[in-house]
């Protein structure tokens, strides 16, 4: 007599991993483009200026092969979002520097401004990253704020199914966190069973991402805290202002 086949528990759903959308990721070499677009939005460069100041930087993940910063300016162009001048000088080579043209500041405000999603939060930090580095030339303080608002909840709720998926039986520090919450009762039995080294490697990302919320709320709070700065200091000077003023006005 054969037993019955049985079906193997499926994880609740708002605790599901969610694979990486092929639509919204982004290749590395998209995200250069942009990142020169900002790099040139503050200060007309060469391309081998340009070069430099991406390999002497986190943003060098972005430039995986040494050409890559070349091909780059090179799309940039051929869309007008960049114009290449030829600069002379005496008793040198012309070199060409690279402008931003208006459509492609329109193009980086838009990228920038475009707020954190759940995939790029859980597959690809770095992105959002590399977003937020080039938002103050663009952003007014409240979308700012917003931005990182966003940010913050979609790394809370990954941090969520980060916990859920770590295995219960091993005695480490963030099991034995769920188990004095008691919050890993109702998931565990739905997981099949990690190793050690693999409980270890899903807290370290859920301690990266714990690290990254530490990190944008503490952004929040002085990002506020120079805005109130800036009003004082304008209402300090309004008030100087005014006051010289009736002073002249009484003389």
């Amino acid at each position: 007599m054969s037993l019955p086949a049985t079906t193997p528990k499926a994880p609740p759903a708002p605790f599901a991993f969610t694979a990486p959308n092929a639509s919204v990721e982004m290749d590395t070499l998209c995200v250069l483009r942009f990142v020169l677009l900002g790099l040139l939005s503050n200060k007309h460069m060469r391309a081998c200026e340009l070069r430099r100041a991406v390999a002497d930087s986190p943003l060098r993940h972005f430039a995986p092969e040494p050409g890559s910063v070349y091909r780059a300016l090179k799309q940039l162009a051929k869309w007008r979002w960049v114009v290449e001048v030829k600069h002379e000088k005496a008793h040198a080579r012309p070199a060409s520097l690279y402008f931003v043209t208006e459509i492609g500041r329109q193009a980086l405000t838009s990228w920038v401004l475009n707020p954190p999603t759940r995939e790029e939060v859980a597959h690809q930090p770095a992105v959002a990253l590399a977003r937020f580095h080039f938002l103050e030339p663009v952003a007014f303080p409240h979308e700012a704020d917003a931005w990182l608002t966003e940010l913050a909840r979609h790394l809370d709720e990954h941090l969520s199914i980060l916990k859920a998926f770590i295995n219960c039986t091993n005695d480490i520090p963030v099991v034995r966190e769920l188990k004095a919450t008691r919050k890993w009762i109702a998931h565990a039995p739905a997981w099949e069973a990690h190793s050690l080294h693999g409980n270890l490697a899903l807290d370290a990302a859920r301690s990266l991402h714990t690290g990254m919320l530490a990190w944008a709320r503490r952004a929040r709070a002085e990002l506020r805290e120079q805005e109130a700065r800036k009003r004082s200091a304008e209402a300090e000077a309004a008030h100087f202002a005014a006051a010289e003023a009736r002073r002249l006005n009484y003389l």
